[in-house]
């Protein structure tokens, strides 16, 4: 499922701010957000062991917040983990999807600021490949 969707509630499992957008489709963040983005920060390479551990974790919190659906994003190497643990639990997994929008600010006759803002337009649905 892609595009715009009403959830009842969609906990955010990533380290990004929610946009005005998400919130609108009832994302909301975690209770303990600082929990969460210890959780998705690696500060070596992280073992098949470590990724699963933290994929586990993360897929318990939001067991244990009642949501049915997340937002996950981050570390490409996590994801699969994290959306086999979380699916394992009924809670459905999807990503953002935004546009990149670049504006340019004339700063001064020869001086030009170039800004790339992200907007937010969906949700992608996060699957695992069937082999």
């Amino acid at each position: 499922m892609s595009g715009k969707r009403e959830f009842d509630m969609m906990l955010n499992l990533t380290q990004h701010v929610l946009t005005m957008e998400q919130q609108n489709e009832n994302v909301v963040e975690p209770l303990d957000k600082k929990y969460i983005c210890n959780l998705l920060t690696f500060d070596e390479i992280p073992s098949v062991e470590k990724l699963q551990e933290v994929a586990i974790e993360l897929a318990e919190y939001a067991s244990a917040q009642g949501t049915d659906s997340v937002l996950i994003g981050g570390a490409v190497y996590l994801m699969p983990y994290l959306i086999f643990e979380l699916n394992k639990r009924g809670i459905d997994a999807y990503y953002s999807f935004s546009k990149r929008v670049s504006e340019d600010f004339v700063q001064d006759s020869d001086t030009v600021i170039k800004r790339v803002v992200f907007r937010h337009c969906g949700f992608i649905k996060a699957t695992l490949p069937r082999c």
